[in-house]
């Protein structure tokens, strides 16, 4: 494991025991390290702090729910997850992920996967600059 692996691991695993008590601070703090992770990492890195941080968006209870527009954020994970998948050629958890993500966007009807991948690369783009 890289050290870079190690501590997210060891950060996420200290988060999780706090996460019932998620903060909108503590929340967004998870959220940019799993996004660097994402964006600055290679692709393995990138889907183990995607996949962790989709673990704890998936476990926050309903009052959690509206911190930071949770679901938009677990739905951007799992679109970023897709997009990862997709860049090592494995087609059906591309499929998953995206479709995943889709169904938890806001009006998920009228979401296409290109509005979607468009959404992503500019937020993405902002991150980066």
């Amino acid at each position: 494991m890289t050290t870079f692996k190690i501590l997210i691991f060891f950060t996420l695993s200290i988060s999780n025991a706090f996460a019932n008590g998620s903060t909108s601070s503590y929340l967004k703090n998870e959220i940019n390290e799993a996004h660097k992770a994402y964006l600055f990492n290679d692709t393995a890195t990138g889907l183990y702090a995607l996949n962790s941080l989709a673990r704890l968006l998936e476990h926050m209870g309903p009052d959690e729910l509206s911190i930071e527009g949770t679901n938009l954020n677990l739905a951007l994970t799992y679109f970023r997850i897709g997009l990862l998948h997709e860049k090592n050629g494995d087609e059906l958890l591309k499929d998953k992920y995206f479709s995943k993500a889709i169904v938890l966007a806001p009006n998920s009807e009228e979401i296409l996967t290109n509005d979607f991948r468009s959404l992503v690369n500019k937020l993405d783009k902002n991150f980066s600059e």
